[in-house]
């Protein structure tokens, strides 16, 4: 999948998850998860990210906001001190996971890894072998998520990235946990009207 159809198919499951809403909710959820963020080329070509990777993420870039709870962005703009924490040194970051996770690429396989830095020993585990294959996922996430079928989303993502069958990973946990926040979130809400 190119960038250029990963962004396609991305806002088109973006518009067909949203069909069924008011019109004035719609457009606010469209405009709110349609928007991509680009890294700035000069960051990228020092990067040392492969070509194919820097093109991505300079070119189309990823969603500003994404589910489940991922947020792209620029952290080395808003945390500086990131590019010259030793730990980081191997990893370009381009995001959060929600809490106090962040998304990353490791810069030598390009692999695409979650750093938890709420546990005592910081520590990486899986989201994708590849940024391209990490795009297909975060279109799979959303059209599972659409059909509400996310209990067998995990095995399309293995057919994808058959890397996820052999760790432990972010999208098996995420794929799972997803309705069970979602309905912890609604009840909080409900709490909170109630008070």
């Amino acid at each position: 999948m190119t960038p250029q159809e990963f962004k396609t198919r991305y806002l088109k499951g973006l518009s067909d998850g949203f069909k069924g809403a008011p019109d004035e909710v719609k457009a606010e959820l469209e405009q709110r998860f349609s928007e991509f963020i680009t890294f700035p080329s000069e960051m990228i070509e020092k990067s040392m990210l492969s070509q194919k990777d820097q093109n991505f993420l300079s070119g189309v870039g990823l969603p500003k906001s994404a589910a489940p709870a991922l947020n792209f962005l620029n952290l080395y703009e808003l945390q500086p001190d990131f590019e010259s924490r030793s730990f980081f040194k191997n990893y370009f970051l381009i995001g959060t996971g929600g809490g106090e996770r962040l998304l990353a690429i490791e810069k030598e396989s390009g692999a695409v890894v979650c750093f938890d830095l709420s546990s005592e020993k910081v520590s990486s585990i899986l989201v994708n072998d590849s940024l391209e294959k990490f795009a297909e996922c975060l279109c799979l996430f959303q059209e599972y998520r659409d059909r509400n079928e996310l209990d067998i989303c995990f095995e399309a993502m293995c057919g994808v990235d058959s890397m996820l069958t052999e760790y432990e990973n972010f999208w098996e946990a995420e794929t799972e946990n997803f309705f069970d926040n979602v309905l912890e979130s609604l009840n909080e809400a409900a709490r909170k009207s109630n008070q």
